[in-house]
């Protein structure tokens, strides 16, 4: 989600509101599927995209916060 908003992965063209200088990370729930997709990004003009390694199975597993939509 980008401030309260989610785009699929492999849809970076639906991020038309994200300034492509901008920091982009990509998450899903072990990392495979949005380690796919940082070439996607990055191809359409987002240099600064990025996958959380382990994705957020390795975040709440190191007991970084999380927090619940609304």
């Amino acid at each position: 989600c980008i401030r309260d908003r989610c785009i699929p992965g492999a849809e970076p063209g639906k991020a038309e509101k994200i300034r492509k200088n901008k920091t982009v990370i990509l998450v899903c729930d072990n990392g495979a599927k949005s380690s796919q997709s940082v070439a996607a990004w990055r191809e359409a003009g987002f240099e600064n995209a990025y996958s959380l390694k382990g994705g957020l199975a390795a975040w709440q597993q190191d007991n970084l916060p999380t927090v619940a939509g609304k």
